[in-house]
């Protein structure tokens, strides 16, 4: 797994920490931002290799904080982005988001860590630099 850098964005401060607690057990590198300007500040400083985003947050939600990474540039506009949400299924499937970039709240830790797993890999084997 190496020593992955993961920033978490979630506005409750008590999710924020429950998945930096369970990823930082397993040996990733994370840090938790708890509104989307600070995620982006952070981004800037100290580039992580995932992000995991919640949707619905006050002032900035997910889409638009993804929208303000993209307008970043690279490498930050081809960052992963698991979104971590409480909305139903059907809801983002709706607004066009794939099962395979969401994990539905509350988390499991055994998925939490599969789909980071997962998104760290395909990244490394799209040809991305690792450490």
């Amino acid at each position: 797994m190496g020593n992955a850098k993961i920033l978490v964005l979630d506005d409750s401060v008590v999710v924020g920490r429950m998945v930096k607690k369970n990823l930082v057990a397993i040996g990733y590198d994370v840090d938790v931002a708890t509104d989307g300007r600070d995620a982006l500040s952070q981004i800037q400083s100290n580039c992580p290799d995932l992000v995991i985003c919640d949707i619905n947050m006050p002032e900035m939600d997910g889409f638009a904080f993804c929208d303000e990474l993209k307008n970043l540039g690279e490498p930050f506009a081809s960052l992963p982005v698991v979104f971590l949400t409480a909305m139903e299924p059907e809801d983002l499937e709706g607004l066009g988001i794939s099962s395979g970039t969401y994990l539905r709240k509350p988390v499991r830790r055994e998925d939490l860590v599969t789909m980071v797993w997962s998104k760290l890999q395909k990244t490394q084997s799209a040809g991305m630099p690792s450490g």
